[in-house]
């Protein structure tokens, strides 16, 4: 069983962090086992909420743990909109064991995934931008504004960058990005890169972004598919190669 304990460092300093421990048998004992590092404590209660999962053919509820660090840097709007994005697609995690968390901060970029599997439990740590998740409609113009294609993909007109113009792209390609790990438990395939013969076929029917390298093409093809929108069939048969970790993959080889 894990659990969330706060220790005081150093002893009486009054500064308290919060750690992730589980209780395990060693040499005949219980002991506590060190697993992650949750920041700093605000001595506010850990947030929770309730996903909705499909197990053995029937629905129940179980409770995964979504935590929040800084949570109080997201208005409303934006804790409603992130929290039915993620429910939207509790599909991903379907019958898995999970811990999920999302660390809200001001970042370079909008947002962001980690990922790391310990002793058969997943750990999936997403980032985000408050300044971004705060202002639905500026996100959704700024979507839509690098997802428009330009007949120029080599000159220097904008690249069309996004493959789709949601405004729940972020977290559509965020979630691409968290089903390839949990398929896979791994993150290390998706830093392949592409040949400049595939990054030109990938820019012109998917994206920019997604010619960069396996993962990033992976997630914007998810998105495609969260987006209703039409994947052409070179496009899925390299999704579908990459989602296997195929390491055969060869230029214009799909």
């Amino acid at each position: 069983m894990s659990f969330i304990r706060k220790k005081e460092i150093p002893p009486g300093s009054g500064n308290y962090y919060n750690y992730l421990v589980e209780s395990a048998r060693v040499n005949g004992k219980v002991k506590q086992v060190h697993l992650e590092y949750l920041g700093r404590s605000t001595g506010k209660p850990i947030n929770s909420i309730n996903v909705v999962t499909k197990t053995d053919n029937s629905f129940k509820k179980e409770k995964v743990k979504l935590l929040y660090e800084n949570k109080e840097l997201l208005n409303e709007k934006g804790i409603a909109f992130v929290e039915k994005t993620i429910n939207e697609n509790k599909n991903i995690w379907k019958g898995k064991n999970i811990r999920f968390k999302i660390i809200v901060e001001k970042r370079n970029s909008e947002a962001a995934t980690n990922y790391s599997l310990i002793k058969g439990k997943s750990y999936i740590t997403l980032k985000l931008d408050s300044t971004t998740f705060n202002d639905i409609p500026e996100m959704t113009r700024k979507t839509k504004q690098l997802s428009e294609r330009t007949s120029d993909f080599t000159g220097k007109k904008q690249k069309w960058i996004f493959s789709t113009g949601d405004k729940r792209h972020y977290l559509w390609h965020e979630l691409g990005h968290i089903d390839y790990f949990i398929k896979n438990d791994s993150d290390t395939y998706i830093h392949r890169t592409f040949t400049e013969e595939q990054k030109k076929s990938i820019e012109k029917n998917v994206s920019a972004y997604a010619s960069t390298k396996y993962g990033e093409f992976y997630a914007e093809v998810f998105a495609m598919k969260k987006a209703n929108m039409k994947v052409s069939p070179e496009m899925e048969k390299l999704y579908k190669r990459i989602e296997k970790k195929d390491k055969t993959i060869s230029p214009l080889d799909y």
